[in-house]
């Protein structure tokens, strides 16, 4: 199952089940906000009770209209941001649901694409993979004008803030190393770095996925869902967003030898 709580953004966390039933956890990272999302409303430990708390009832499943949440989603993580305080995002594993939610979220407060902040949040976590319907209304909310319409929503009522923009480029571009070379930048441990290539590279791709919900062929779209691989999280990943600046075209095409002569 997913990391009990990965970061993505500064005082923004996603995960796991277990992370919110972490209360170790949850105080070291200082969470003052949690945000649920299931299929089932369940009694929540007293952990999670001291806390601002928001659930939503939804399942991971082709028929549930996720969309429906994301303007009291984004209202509920950024106002936690703006004061300062840190919010954990959650489902059962920190893959699809809550994923889905914090994707919506930062590219409400930033100007990038939803499949560009799906790569980034994927850098920072590596198990993350919406379902595919879940990625098609992510499409069509940017399709349809209404990630547009929430972006200005959310500025006319919380003032601008574009702080996440350049962190979640750089995490952009860690994923698509990946998904070039199987090279993880700032990070030494061959197994470490084989983790996170063969968790890229068993990730279904977004958009055949979206393309296939699009189409009507669900058995495809179904099946690329079932061949996902969901290994491996992101972890320490400040040494490899600066490094993005600082390494050579040079360095990473010897990175790439190296990993095919191991």
């Amino acid at each position: 199952m997913g990391a009990q709580m990965s970061l993505i953004a500064p005082n923004l966390y996603l995960g796991s089940w277990q992370g919110a039933n972490n209360a170790k956890l949850l105080e070291e990272n200082g969470v003052r906000h949690i945000l649920t999302i299931f299929d089932a409303r369940f009694s929540m430990p007293a952990c999670v009770k001291q806390r601002n708390h928001l659930q939503f009832l939804a399942a991971d499943s082709c028929q549930q209209d996720i969309r429906q949440f994301f303007q009291q989603s984004n209202d509920f993580i950024h106002s936690g941001r703006l004061a300062g305080e840190a919010v954990f995002v959650h489902c059962m594993a920190g893959v699809s649901r809550s994923a889905t939610l914090i994707i919506a979220y930062l590219a409400s407060v930033t100007d990038l694409p939803w499949d560009t902040v799906l790569s980034a949040v994927r850098a920072a976590k590596h198990d993350v993979a919406p379902n595919f319907h879940f990625r098609a209304q992510l499409r069509l909310w940017q399709n349809d004008g209404g990630l547009e319409a929430e972006r200005a929503r959310l500025l006319e009522k919380f003032g601008p803030w574009q702080e996440d923009r350049d962190r979640l480029l750089k995490l952009a571009e860690i994923c698509a190393e990946f998904e070039r070379t199987g090279y993880w930048r700032g990070e030494l441990s061959i197994e470490r770095r084989g983790n996170a290539f063969f968790a890229v590279h068993h990730l279904p791709d977004a958009e055949d996925e979206v393309d296939d919900a699009a189409a009507g062929d669900t058995e495809q779209a179904e099946a690329r869902e079932d061949t996902t691989e969901r290994n491996g999280h992101g972890e320490d990943l400040e040494e490899a967003i600066e490094a993005v600046e600082e390494a050579k075209p040079s360095d990473v095409a010897a990175a790439g030898d190296r990993d095919s002569n191991e």
